[in-house]
């Protein structure tokens, strides 16, 4: 398991991270162009967008592929932030399973921000036509 104190993705993430815009995580669904799936009876906007931010995140996994080459330290670092997007996508549908949506819509938009990280570094190829990302 990758943690924070093996330094590569993360120290890069940290240093570019806070010049990224949370704006484009965190605006209300509204506001973006994102498909958006219809509320079903019961279901709460927090499920809602719960869903929609797991749709959207297990797509930009799929969809993000690894731009330098290998046996470089940006490949290295691509791999940190791809492999941070898959665990956070793992970690939301725990949380969702575990009956935690607050936790799993964060886990699933802290996901996602380390794939526009990466691709805005350069470190991952990412579609730049759609919706999956705000590059």
């Amino acid at each position: 398991m990758w943690n924070s104190t093996q330094g590569g993705a993360f120290l890069l993430f940290e240093a570019v991270y806070p010049l990224y815009s949370l704006s484009a995580i965190f605006l209300p669904l509204e506001t973006k162009t994102l498909p958006y799936r219809r509320q079903t009876s019961g279901m709460t906007d927090l499920e809602a967008k719960t869903d929609q931010y797991e749709e959207l995140l297990a797509e930009a996994v799929e969809a993000a592929a690894i731009a330098p080459p290998e046996d470089t330290p940006l490949f290295e670092a691509a791999e940190d932030c791809a492999e941070m997007a898959r665990s956070y996508l793992e970690d939301g549908r725990h949380f969702r399973s575990n009956d935690d949506p607050v936790n799993a819509l964060a886990a699933f938009s802290y996901g996602h921000a380390w794939l526009d990280c990466g691709a805005r570094i350069g470190v991952l190829d990412v579609p730049r036509e759609g919706h999956l990302f705000t590059i």
